[in-house]
């Protein structure tokens, strides 16, 4: 059984053939091998291709007589067998395992791998990609714990967990396709109780399991890397929309987007970037990029050379979510940023703080001093906006002046005023 580049739908396709064919429920088995990617440094991608085949063949040994497999990818291999019973079933699981794990010895290596392995039971009437999510659930949870064993998926809180979250990651590609995602929009106000920006925010209106704000898929989205094209589809979306206002002879102000590490160091983010805002006609004074102080201050060479670009070119730079965590005061003078973004944890309970009103005072004066612009996030009270703006605040952002909004909604907002009592 040698490995196949074929697409997702078509894996599915094949395994969804051999179900049809039985007469009884089936088992779904998905095996992943652990440490496959460690064993490459070492012994080379050659001997690794070998030992690959080795376990391919070793599955397709024991599945000869009465099941189904496949190599799903590298490390991982799909098996189908018949229902029988519980006991005949761990019988097969642990020869398979045992079979998998045993040493390959080639020229003058011995090489071996531990797999985790999980599975799941269903009929030809339940849904083959839920079975497939369920199974590979199980052998994840297996390898959590250590690897070298096998369960089965139980509809409890620590499969249930990991089946969310292997469902927003299967689920984020298609949803960029399928413009799952949409932008909302939140103001920004200025010390004449004006709107002067807002900032684009993405949601995901997800199928399965409705609204979804950011803090529940980016983390994940940054770690497989699709926060990369969730960028670009990002940017995108808002310079259409900005076209859009613009041709319809609407007001709107500068749109802050956010911007990941990841994307921030791909090699030709500069280049897409100046291209989208070619292709909608965009001034890049109408854009402001966020982004936080851990990639400004890990921002060497190309990443350098990026922000002074975008500074020429007249986009501003805002540094977020200052404040939160272990800001460092001193980056503030060497940071090509035209605004710092005080993080909304700042916010909470200011009123019966005064060590956060006094460090919020002494980041209002330093940024003062060091000319650059201020937005307060997380504004929630007409208290805590007097306060701000008492104290030199430029721009704040909040619940209280407005939650997240559409950009037809955001019209309505433009001309009236906000008083603060």
């Amino acid at each position: 059984m040698a490995f196949t580049t074929v697409t997702y739908t078509q894996q599915l396709a094949t395994i969804g053939q051999w179900v049809a064919r039985q007469t009884h429920d089936v088992v779904m088995l998905v095996l992943g091998l652990d440490n496959l990617k460690l064993l490459a440094p070492v012994a080379g991608l050659n001997e690794v291709d070998r030992l690959v085949a080795h376990i391919a063949r070793e599955i397709a040994a024991q599945c000869h007589a009465h099941g189904h497999c496949m190599q799903w990818a590298q490390d991982e291999f799909v098996i189908m067998i018949p229902w029988s019973d519980i006991a005949t079933i761990e019988q097969f699981i642990g020869e398979l395992l045992h079979r998998v794990q045993q040493p390959f010895v080639h020229d003058h290596y011995r090489l071996a791998v531990s797999a985790s392995l999980g599975w799941h039971r269903f009929t030809q009437q339940d849904d083959l990609t839920e079975a497939l999510r369920f199974a590979t659930v199980a052998r994840l949870l297996a390898q959590q714990h250590g690897g070298c064993r096998s369960y089965q998926y139980q509809p409890t809180v620590p499969f249930l967990h990991l089946y969310h979250q292997l469902c927003l990651d299967l689920d984020m590609q298609y949803a960029l396709a399928t413009e799952q995602f949409f932008i909302l929009y939140q103001p920004k106000i200025n010390q004449q109780r004006q709107i002067c920006g807002v900032e684009a925010l993405i949601r995901w209106q997800h199928p399965q399991f409705g609204l979804l704000s950011p803090q529940l898929f980016i983390e994940r989205a940054e770690r497989s890397g699709v926060i990369v094209q969730i960028g670009e589809w990002v940017l995108d979306h808002v310079c259409q929309q900005i076209q859009k206002w613009k041709q319809l002879g609407e007001k709107f102000y500068p749109v802050a987007i956010n911007l990941s590490a990841l994307q921030f160091e791909q090699p030709l983010f500069l280049q897409k970037f100046r291209q989208c805002l070619q292709q909608y006609n965009v001034d890049p004074k109408d854009i402001s990029i966020e982004i936080t102080e851990t990639v400004l201050v890990n921002a060497e060479g190309i990443g350098q050379n990026v922000l002074k670009a975008l500074n020429e070119m007249g986009v501003k730079i805002s540094l977020d979510d200052f404040g939160n965590g272990y800001s460092n005061f001193s980056y503030l003078a060497q940071l090509q940023v035209d605004e710092i973004k005080i993080d909304r944890s700042m916010m909470l309970d200011i009123e019966h703080s005064p060590i956060k009103k006094i460090i919020l005072k002494s980041i209002l004066d330093l940024a003062h001093h060091l000319k650059l612009n201020t937005v307060a996030e997380g504004v929630e009270t007409a208290e805590q906006a007097a306060w701000l703006f008492g104290k030199g605040c430029q721009h704040i952002q909040g619940f209280w002046f407005s939650p997240p909004i559409s950009a037809a909604a955001l019209q309505e907002f433009f001309e009236p005023r906000i008083s603060i009592h």
